[in-house]
């Protein structure tokens, strides 16, 4: 070994390191991050251009987004990356938009590039009404849901110049306002739609353009919220429609009297959607978390009702805008991203290319191929999704369910993927894992985990598959206290299982060196346990003893170095463990590490560390330097790392609402001038 030491020296004394033995990859120099999706993501709200509808704009959960030609394509625009919950377009400039944040109003006047805060700081604003003959004169209704503190900025405010600046006008107590329309026959008279929790009506009347107010009962119960309004504009009287308590209800006076339509499964409680063809006012849309697709249709003006799904994903409905050109309908899912239908819904289309808005919380890449991955999206609108060109296109694999937590692939049968349900504060299935032996294409489930008449609050947040043993299984569980939560093993390829561990389990890494050492990491007042007979039991190596004496608050992910050194990503920082004590490392410029990687194929070994507000850190020395590795990237909160062991390496990371990104990892010095005996 110290010839081809001596080699390396004399070729290139330069990229030799004392420090180090041998300098790694310069991270100065690194290839730039790139990404292809998976599109997709948590829309909030659309609005459509009037005077040009194949213009849309999308309020997500990182800005807002726009597509010029009908849906095919949309791009981020210069919004700031946070959540907008409502956007609207001037009427008469589809250039000109507004959007509400939980910090006020932006605006932007020319279509894209530009949008500066428009007043309202602080305030969650939750709907935007603007005055369809005085495009300058605009409402907006703020609050946050149920939230009982005086201090929030909660009513109804008007502009009259175009947002430069805003008057209260209502005051509804601690009622947020969720919903504003503006009568199109009458402009002075205004509907608002209020969250309520036992205070009164929810409904709010106004005649004399916003300067007062009167109260009108929706539904049977004097406290019912109004979450949704839409009116149609035929005739001398045209109906009002309003999502209620439970249901849609309609007056036919103006707000003065309601009927309940009998629309099934709604509740104000979950997302929703009400929109009127344009085209005819008798073809209603509803949407709502619950029941078979969670989209119903009435074309009898809201006599009666049927389910329109046909294959959207449960998503939640968050906003459904119509063509008044063709009544093709754009429907915003709130954990799934737009579809489109132009067939009455008889079906739907993914219209979400470019939309790269999905959280991802699993990466599995294959082991031959760098180019192949499988990345778990969260949200139930999200299926598992597959890329084999190395990211630059991805695939939604809809043969299994939503909501991914963890994926998997086997070493040693690479056709064969496990994929776990993700946290979701909902009670879990019992077979919540799902097992495809054809690369993906078809899916089945595994034994039942717990049984079927618990109610967990749990997400699979792990699964490993034993290397040298395709029918073992461990699968980490995270849950609230003990109840669900923990480490569970199969010896049968998931055809049963058995809770070796009660404790919330948030990941799972095992020592490459040796598979019967493995750990696992608690995000319920963090700790690292060690089994030593392949995850059959466990002892807490870490600071502190369960439930009590935290010694950090969550442990993310742990990765094992070859020298069996263990390192875990922590709110407090990478700590690592040499086998008797842990040590804090001084780490990137952030303590809020979300995920390591750890390349193997380097001397020493490069490790990786994702972060919750800074990008990607990358230390070649075992954690005592840190350099940031984001060219291309920038600060996007990492949840996944992973490594394509195939040459070329690429290292992918998975993002919060930004999806999956890559990088492809530049040959180390360790690599260019050693033998390939001397890699490994």
């Amino acid at each position: 070994m110290r010839k081809h030491l001596l080699v390396l020296m004399l070729i290139s004394p330069v990229l030799f390191s004392m420090k180090t033995g041998l300098s790694g990859l310069d991270s100065s120099n690194t290839a730039s991050w790139t990404t292809g999706g998976p599109y997709g993501g948590y829309v909030y709200s659309l609005a459509m251009a009037g005077s040009n509808p194949d213009i849309v704009y999308a309020g997500t959960s990182k800005g807002v987004f726009a597509t010029l030609d009908g849906g095919s394509t949309w791009t981020k625009t210069g919004f700031p990356e946070i959540l907008v919950r409502v956007v609207q377009v001037a009427p008469d400039n589809p250039n000109i938009v507004y959007a509400g944040t939980d910090d006020g109003i932006y605006k932007i006047e020319d279509g894209g590039s530009t949008w500066t805060q428009k007043g309202l700081s602080g305030a969650r604003v939750n709907a935007i009404a603007i005055d369809p003959l005085n495009p300058a004169i605009l409402y907006a209704g703020t609050g946050w849901p149920l939230k009982i503190d005086s201090g929030e900025i909660i009513g109804i405010f008007m502009s009259t110049d175009a947002g430069e600046s805003w008057q209260s006008k209502y005051s509804t107590g601690l009622d947020a306002v969720a919903a504003l329309l503006i009568d199109a026959n009458n402009s002075s008279t205004i509907y608002a739609g209020v969250y309520t929790e036992g205070s009164g009506p929810g409904l709010r009347k106004s005649i004399d353009g916003g300067e007062s107010w009167e109260s009108k009962q929706v539904g049977p119960y004097n406290w019912d919220a109004v979450v949704a309004l839409a009116m149609s504009s035929a005739g001398p009287n045209p109906a009002l429609f309003a999502v209620g308590e439970d249901d849609v209800f309609k007056s036919t006076n103006s707000g003065e009297d309601w009927t309940a339509t009998n629309t099934p499964w709604i509740s104000p409680a979950s997302p929703w959607a009400l929109a009127i063809d344009p085209n005819d006012p008798n073809v209603i849309y509803v949407g709502t978390w619950y029941y078979q697709g969670h989209l119903y249709q009435s074309t009898d003006g809201g006599d009666t009702w049927s389910v329109k799904a046909n294959g959207l994903p449960k998503g939640g409905p968050s906003s459904i805008v119509i063509d008044p050109q063709d009544s093709a309908v754009y429907i915003g899912l709130s954990e799934g991203g737009v579809y489109k239908s132009t067939d009455g819904v008889a079906s739907w289309n993914f219209s979400t290319r470019g939309m790269n808005n999905t959280s991802i919380e699993g990466l599995a890449v294959h082991p031959t191929s760098s180019d192949t991955v499988f990345a778990a999206i969260k949200g139930d609108g999200h299926y598992l999704a597959k890329t084999t060109n190395g990211g630059t296109s991805w695939d939604y694999l809809p043969n299994i369910a939503t909501n991914r937590g963890a994926v998997t692939i086997d070493p040693q049968n690479p056709s064969t993927i496990y994929a776990g349900f993700g946290w979701d504060g909902r009670s879990a299935r019992a077979y919540p894992i799902n097992k495809s032996t054809d690369g993906g294409q078809s899916w089945t489930w595994t034994g039942v985990l717990f049984s079927t008449w618990e109610y967990h609050y749990v997400g699979v947040s792990d699964i490993w598959v034993k290397p040298n043993d395709s029918s073992t299984i461990l699968v980490a569980v995270a849950g609230f206290g003990t109840s669900g939560g923990g480490v569970y093993k199969s010896t049968n390829f998931g055809a049963a299982w058995s809770r070796t561990y009660s404790f919330w389990a948030s990941t799972l890494a095992a020592d490459p060196t040796s598979p019967e050492v493995l750990y696992f990491g608690s995000k319920q007042c963090g700790y690292v346990f060690r089994s030593t007979d392949g995850g059959s039991s466990w002892t807490n190596i870490s600071p502190g003893a369960p439930p009590g004496e935290c010694w950090v608050w969550e442990v993310r992910d742990i990765e094992v170095a070859l020298n069996s050194q263990v390192y875990a990503a922590t709110d407090e920082g990478v700590m690592k463990w040499d086998g008797s004590s842990w040590t804090k490392l001084a780490g990137p410029s952030t303590d809020d590490i979300t995920a390591l990687a750890i390349d193997r194929s380097t001397r020493p070994e490069i490790i990786y560390a994702g972060t919750g507000e800074d990008g990607v850190f990358v230390s070649e020395d075992g954690g005592s330097i840190w350099n940031p590795f984001n060219e291309g990237l920038g600060n996007l909160s990492i949840t996944k790392l992973a490594i394509g062991a195939s040459q070329p390496r690429t290292l992918y990371a998975g993002t919060a609402y930004g999806g999956v990104w890559k990088s492809t990892i530049p040959p180390s010095v360790y690599e260019i001038y050693l033998p390939l005996t001397l890699r490994n």
